[in-house]
């Protein structure tokens, strides 16, 4: 059986199971700016910013696709201070303002209402 190339991007794994690779996030995403060392020129310090934009935001930081299954949750704003953590942690702090969650989809975040 021949093997089906798997194109990983920065912030992506392949898990190798049963003949077959499935592509998932790493544990600890790092921003694309850290993987191919330049500096650093996104503000993650929001201000009633909606989360529409702040997805978009961590979107391009990461390369990771970040949405939503539900509009109103996009329409949400959030401010505070996201710099100097972690993917997961600025994750959990804008699902904990608007509870909600988040769940890894392939290579790809979404986030929706905790019902």
């Amino acid at each position: 059986k021949t093997a089906v190339p798997v194109l990983l991007t920065p912030n992506q794994k392949g898990l190798f199971k049963a003949h077959n690779i499935r592509t998932t996030l790493v544990e600890k995403p790092i921003p694309l700016a850290e993987a191919y060392n330049v500096k650093n020129i996104i503000d993650y310090n929001f201000k009633e910013e909606n989360l529409k934009t702040i997805f978009k935001t961590l979107t391009d930081a990461y390369g990771i696709e970040i949405k939503s299954d539900n509009e109103e949750i996009l329409a949400y704003t959030f401010t505070g201070d996201l710099s100097k953590k972690g993917l997961y942690e600025q994750l959990d702090l804008l699902c904990g303002s608007i509870s909600s969650k988040y769940q890894i989809k392939g290579t790809s975040i979404v986030v929706s209402n905790k019902n």
